[in-house]
């Protein structure tokens, strides 16, 4: 509704980003509207069972991209949100995964982004991961997080934006 209400009173363009696969139900209460609203979906992880561990409450990495695809083949505008992004054994192998997976040719834009360091949410990330069974992850997120590792911390998100930016037009 606040949405219909702003593009029915001003010339705005809306970006709507969500981690909820039921975005697609908001495009479709918006379709008039399609030329001047732009759909995204955060995707920093393909695997649902590594999602669940720390995107407490959001739809799948799977479900997403499904409405991802289904927009973009809908003709609604799309972009990317590939984030957050976890420490990678091979970011530029994530990286490539990533771009097919949300199909970078289809999107009018792609941003990406490691974790965010909110209060206790490396921490948080972490004891997900080990309590979902991912403990080789939580073990590269340790590598960086902390105060003494800014170091380790500037290295994973320049290789990660590096990584993307080798493959994303």
């Amino acid at each position: 509704a606040a949405c219909r209400l702003i593009l029915e009173n001003t010339h705005w363009q809306i970006r709507l980003l969500s981690k909820s696969a039921l975005l697609k139900m908001v495009a479709e209460g918006l379709s008039d509207y399609r030329d001047r609203v732009i759909f995204g979906l955060s995707t920093g992880t393909l695997n649902d069972g590594l999602a669940a561990c720390f995107e407490l409450y959001a739809s799948s990495p799977t479900a997403r991209l499904r409405t991802l695809h289904w927009l973009q083949d809908q003709g609604y505008r799309t972009y990317a949100m590939v984030c957050p992004n976890l420490p990678q054994e091979d970011y530029g192998q994530f990286a490539r995964t990533a771009a097919e997976a949300v199909r970078v040719e289809r999107c009018e834009r792609v941003w990406t982004e490691v974790l965010n360091v909110r209060g206790k949410s490396l921490a948080n990330t972490s004891a997900g991961l080990v309590a979902g069974g991912f403990t080789r992850e939580a073990e590269l997120l340790e590598r960086v997080s902390g105060p003494r590792n800014r170091a380790a911390w500037e290295e994973y998100a320049r290789a990660t934006f590096l990584a993307h930016a080798a493959v994303v037009p």
